[in-house]
């Protein structure tokens, strides 16, 4: 086992018998959430949970058994990251998008009335970070190969969350770096 023993925790702490102690807690799981009536997703919710103590003890062991290797990738992926931002060539952009799971949440208005609570808009925020050189033309410095001048841009679409979609990230993505003439 990497990075974490058993043997940590107290006998007691690991006890699931029925005479052991309960506790409340909560975890984030996967669940297949029903909306529109009749439309299945799966979301990831955080859930309340009352159980033995050997149990909250047993999940908190599993998710330190993957924790090392978790933070293995994440170091590597940032190092290739700023390693990608430090040698990137004018002209050219750095996109990171989180594909983790998208967000669909109903919009609601701060004063709504109960016909409006049948009629709330689903949408989902896409989220990306845009690592781009500097252009005299909108950001008054330019960005040169002796002296290159990055900027993180932080982009947000927001698409309904309906079957046919109108615009995709990436179209939207491109047409904000056209419209600030990026080449």
């Amino acid at each position: 086992m990497c990075g974490v023993s058993p043997d940590l925790f107290m006998p007691e702490d690991r006890e699931l018998s029925e005479s052991a102690p309960e506790v409340d807690w909560e975890r984030y799981e996967y669940r297949n959430i029903t909306y529109n009536g009749t439309q299945m997703k799966r979301k990831l919710v955080l859930v309340k949970k009352t159980t033995a103590i050997g149990e909250l003890y047993q999940h908190l062991i599993s998710l330190l058994r993957t924790f090392p290797s978790h933070i293995f990738k994440a170091d590597w992926q940032h190092t290739q990251a700023k390693r990608l931002m430090e040698s990137l060539p004018v002209g050219d952009v750095l996109i990171v998008h989180d594909y983790s799971e998208d967000y669909s949440d109903r919009c609601t208005e701060k004063n709504e009335n109960q016909s409006s609570y049948f009629q709330k808009t689903e949408v989902s925020i896409h989220v990306s970070k845009i690592y781009r050189h500097l252009v005299l033309e909108y950001d008054g410095v330019e960005s040169v190969p002796h002296d290159p001048q990055i900027i993180r841009v932080q982009f947000f679409v927001i698409i309904p969350d309906k079957n046919t979609i109108t615009i995709s990230r990436a179209d939207a993505l491109y047409e904000y770096l056209k419209s600030i003439s990026y080449h």
